[in-house]
């Protein structure tokens, strides 16, 4: 998930999506919808088609300008690919919305909220996996004050946390395809379990290691 390549491929598969749409959407696109299913915001088949493969594409551009020298050492190949990382999450996210929001205009699909929060169940398994190869140092990662303490509390509580995240991140896209209001209440509980067990086991690890 860190290849440059791989939000390039989504990029395109947007524009090529969108080239294929914009001559069959001829009326105003829904974008959301109250909680009685009633449509209270729109747009223009201009701003849903041409609008998030543009800027997927900027961010791309910016990232690449940002990035363009070749990584000299250690510490800016991890800079790099944690970077490269987050930008390809965002990408794939705006993808999984811009084909969630022509899917329902076309009748593919009967709800957005369903594929948005099954996009963000699975960045969190993403992030889950690459926890366990982030840095102290640095800024990504689970900074609470025991892990910032010692090396090996931020590798335990990480090594820790990639669990949370991946079940975490299961339960939100299982909740995707929960009625309503469980799925909220699914999705908040697998966002809870992703992100407090680990500052809780962080907390415990290093108060076992602060009595030794």
């Amino acid at each position: 998930m860190r290849d440059r390549w791989i939000g390039l491929v989504l990029i395109i598969v947007m524009y090529m999506f969108g080239y294929w749409a914009f001559p069959q959407v001829r009326s105003s696109v829904p974008l959301h919808s109250n909680e009685q299913a009633q449509v209270d915001f729109e747009a223009t088949p201009f701003e849903v088609i041409v609008f998030p493969p543009v800027l997927a594409s900027l961010l791309f551009l910016i990232m690449l300008v940002h990035r363009r020298s070749q990584a000299q050492n250690q510490h800016d190949q991890y800079i790099d690919n944690m970077a490269w990382l987050l930008l390809n999450l965002t990408i794939a996210i705006i993808c999984v919305m811009y084909f969630a929001v022509l899917g329902r205009y076309f009748d593919w699909i009967t709800e957005i909220r369903s594929a948005v929060i099954f996009s963000f169940g699975f960045a969190c398994i993403i992030i889950g996996y690459y926890l366990p190869f982030t840095k102290r140092e640095e800024w990504i990662g689970i900074r609470t004050p025991w892990t910032q303490q010692s090396d090996m509390v931020w590798q335990r509580t990480h090594e820790f946390a990639r669990w949370t995240f991946i079940a975490g991140g299961i339960l939100i896209g299982i909740a995707a395809w929960f009625p309503k209001p469980d799925r909220r209440y699914l999705a908040m509980f697998g966002f809870l379990i992703a992100t407090l067990l680990p500052a809780f086991y962080s907390y415990f690890i290093w108060r076992r290691t602060d009595k030794l």
